[in-house]
């Protein structure tokens, strides 16, 4: 069925960024239907203002799920059709490379939209001994068939003589982003135990929430039997378990 064409553009000298998508469903419903004319599969779509990774894409239930900075709202149909080729699950489209070099010129032609990041904030994947991104791609390409990219860095923590309780590894469902201790960029730390940690934030991204009698689920049956998938799932833990508190001590004291 040929497509009649349809242009939402904005002026091009406009330099202000859009307006929250989240406040205004009619672009949200409207982007939707337009890129539904390319793309066979269920999807829904997630719009953020991100400064990192501007699109990523992942699955919640079946359900492919786009997190796209919200400059994609005045996409016009080329740009469209290029995300639809880029994001179709099952097998690669053959137009997928084409599709991207698309996508990373209209990226970069709306780069003024992306917000500055502010001094002491910017965020890394690279450590001093592990690189974050090598280890999301690698498990993507292992145990996800490569369909999720995820923006993943170490986060800031502050040294707290006496803490004994500590989160290796985080999620944050607004922002799409997963964030690691840095305690864990040690060559005390084994590899199996700081793949284990992006491995478990990867599944939160991909599984989602539940909702049970009003209440937030996440770690549910299917998270934990997805998470004993891990090859190295039973030995990261038995190291997590005997040796987490000496590096949080030796964390905490300076000692690294």
């Amino acid at each position: 069925m040929r497509q009649l064409p349809f242009s939402f553009r904005t002026p091009p000298v406009r330099q202000a960024r859009l307006g929250d998508p989240q406040y205004s469903p009619a672009l949200r419903e409207q982007f939707a239907a337009r890129l539904q004319a390319y793309l066979d599969s269920s999807f829904r779509v997630r719009f953020n203002d991100n400064r990192s990774t501007v699109l990523s894409v992942g699955e919640q239930y079946g359900v492919l799920v786009l997190r796209l900075h919200h400059m994609f709202i005045e996409a016009d149909e080329s740009v469209m059709r290029a995300l639809a080729d880029y994001v179709r699950p099952g097998r690669r489209s053959p137009h997928r490379k084409k599709a991207g070099l698309l996508l990373d010129g209209f990226i970069e032609r709306n780069r003024h939209r992306i917000r500055s990041t502010p001094k002491g904030r910017r965020r890394s994947s690279l450590g001093r001994r592990y690189d974050l991104d090598v280890i999301r791609d690698s498990l993507a390409k292992t145990y996800f068939d490569d369909s999720v990219s995820i923006p993943v860095t170490w986060g800031v923590s502050r040294r707290r003589p006496g803490q004994r309780s500590v989160r290796l590894g985080s999620y944050s469902f607004d922002e799409g982003l997963i964030r690691i201790h840095p305690a864990l960029d040690s060559k005390r730390v084994p590899p199996c135990v700081v793949v284990g940690v992006v491995y478990h934030e990867m599944l939160h991204h991909v599984l989602g929430v539940e909702i049970e009698q009003g209440r937030r689920r996440v770690h549910t049956g299917a998270f934990r039997a997805r998470e004993r998938v891990y090859i190295h799932h039973d030995r990261a833990e038995a190291w997590e378990n005997r040796h987490l508190h000496k590096l949080m001590d030796g964390w905490n004291r300076g000692r690294s």
